[in-house]
């Protein structure tokens, strides 16, 4: 998934569950820290169940994620105009 200020997430289904992967997961705040990886700056979440709690959660680190790329695509704009 898409937003004009860039890609956060991936989905990829799986046998027994949905990987999704939060491009900038390193970067957010883990809440319910269900998120999981080492890689660089993504970090993954494992949905086995679309209940209640699961739509809040992926409704959280899509929040977070949206207002991470915002604020750093704004410090990158100012940066890029020397303010």
């Amino acid at each position: 998934m898409y937003s004009k200020d860039g890609g956060f997430c991936y989905i990829k289904a799986k046998d027994d569950y949905i990987h999704i992967g939060w491009f900038r997961g390193k970067y957010i705040n883990d809440k319910y820290n269900l998120l999981f990886g080492n890689g660089k700056t993504i970090r993954g979440q494992k949905v086995y169940k679309l209940d209640k709690f699961t739509k809040e959660t992926i409704k959280h680190y899509t929040q977070e994620t949206l207002i991470f790329l915002f604020e750093h695509n704004d410090l990158m704009r100012l940066r890029k105009h020397n303010f």
